[in-house]
């Protein structure tokens, strides 16, 4: 979970690590909008932007779609149809986000993508 949908940068780690200890690290990969320590093992791509939560790519995923990671030039692509995204996309619902009150909710108002620093964004004159 990326910095809005955390709310704050979750550690996706703990996916990686029960992958890990049920055996099937090496079958299956990993691929998140949260954060990932440095003792990860196995397929992991962490940190994708725009996060599910800001209408990325992420948001429209299902079990079972192609998707390929093109390292060489720092993509990840989902292998549907452009019509198949489309309809995805158009189905969407608006993310809502999980605190309603205090710093939280503030925070999830506020705070910029992960490529951005996930600080938060003014609100008032420059």
């Amino acid at each position: 979970l990326g910095p809005r949908g955390g709310p704050g940068v979750a550690s996706a780690s703990w996916v990686v690590a029960a992958l890990q200890g049920s055996g099937i690290g090496a079958a299956v990969a990993v691929l998140t909008d949260g954060q990932l320590s440095g003792l990860n093992h196995g397929f992991v791509v962490g940190q994708i932007g725009p996060e599910a939560a800001e209408g990325g790519l992420l948001a429209i995923v299902r079990d079972g779609d192609p998707i390929e990671v093109d390292l060489g030039n720092r993509a990840v692509n989902l292998l549907l149809p452009e019509a198949e995204i489309k309809v995805r996309f158009s189905t969407l619902t608006s993310f809502i986000p999980s605190e309603r009150k205090g710093w939280l909710a503030i925070y999830q108002a506020l705070v910029t993508p992960l490529e951005q620093g996930a600080v938060l964004r003014p609100t008032g004159p420059d």
